[in-house]
């Protein structure tokens, strides 16, 4: 066979079907080559769940810096070290539970005790929402709004003092100086007279 008719017959069998678009394409033909610049596969991923954290980012518990600090604030307690040493192992406490009941109320005692109503009431209210029936918290309160002249406020506070612990003779006898304060004498000397049938308690006015 002449060899032009051979290269017209191999054109027409090869050439002649891509141009319109017949035929089987090449295997990965058409598929996009990666672009300069991309991420290698798994770059940037997010980690799923159950991924264990990095060690950086591990935080070591608190629970036995928070035993330890509460047992040697328990037993300083105990033995009736002064309120200034009790405090400073309180506020180790706090660092670890910010919400430990009793050292928020040696908290709110020292603070009171030095001055620092704002600190007082602070303590004494994220000690009431903990601890709802907290009596200490009650009586710092009451004290901190009797300092700032609101008797009605402090007023409030007592009674609901006495009634969470109407055997205390104490709790009876700073209603009876309240109402004292407030003039309302009738109801100081009802206190007054229940402090002293439970306690001896004996009120000086002065």
């Amino acid at each position: 066979m002449p060899s032009h008719v051979i290269y017209a017959d191999f054109r027409r069998r090869t050439v002649a079907p891509s141009l319109s678009g017949a035929g089987t394409p090449l295997p990965g033909a058409g598929t996009a080559l990666p672009e300069a610049g991309n991420a290698l596969p798994g770059a940037g991923r997010r980690p799923t769940a159950g991924t264990p954290p990095s060690r950086e980012a591990a935080t070591p518990s608190p629970g036995p810096v928070l035993r330890s600090a509460s047992a040697r604030l328990l037993a300083a307690m105990a033995s009736g070290v002064a309120l200034p040493e009790l405090e400073v192992l309180a506020e180790a406490v706090l660092a670890a539970d910010p919400d430990e009941p009793g050292a928020l109320g040696v908290a709110a005692r020292a603070s009171l005790a030095a001055g620092d109503a704002c600190r007082a009431q602070a303590c004494a209210r994220r000690l009431l929402a903990v601890v709802p029936g907290s009596i200490l918290a009650r009586t710092v309160l009451a004290s901190v709004a009797e300092a700032n002249g609101e008797l009605h406020q402090a007023l409030a506070q007592r009674v609901a003092a006495v009634g969470l612990a109407p055997d205390r003779a104490d709790l009876h006898a700073e209603l009876a100086a309240l109402y004292e304060t407030m003039g309302l004498r009738t109801d100081a000397r009802r206190h007054l007279r229940h402090a002293q049938r439970l306690g001896g308690w004996l009120y000086d006015p002065r």
